[in-house]
């Protein structure tokens, strides 16, 4: 039998490693499972997903890192993420041509988070 891949956890960079893990955990939902000081590295996680962050300085508007992270009910997601301004004004709540309900959050290092559930 051939392996197989279990989980993908993307490693994001974080200007502030634990001011990140905070800002993830009071808006949106994660917990913290460890945090590393030397060199900075922590992780978050929520339900089945796991976010890492590497001390890595980076200008918020020059960041072009993203990752897709798939939910079950983005609508009340949505909903949370709307009424603390989370959401990015160019990527409301919008069901894509590729059968996909979804939208982005950028964090305070300029990471895009965009999340997405099937459409049934």
């Amino acid at each position: 039998m051939p392996p197989t891949l279990d989980t993908i956890s993307p490693i994001l960079p974080a200007n502030d490693v634990l001011e990140t893990m905070r800002w993830y955990e009071l808006k949106l939902g994660f917990r913290r499972r460890f945090l590393y000081t030397e060199p900075p590295y922590g992780v978050v996680s929520r339900d089945g997903a796991e976010i890492h962050f590497s001390h890595f300085k980076v200008a918020p508007r020059d960041n072009h890192t993203a990752c897709y992270l798939r939910v079950k009910d983005i609508e009340a997601l949505y909903k949370t993420c709307r009424a603390q301004g989370l959401v990015h004004p160019n990527a409301p709540l919008e069901v894509k041509p590729w059968g996909q309900k979804e939208f982005a959050v950028v964090d305070l290092n300029g990471n895009l988070l965009r999340f997405g559930e099937a459409v049934a």
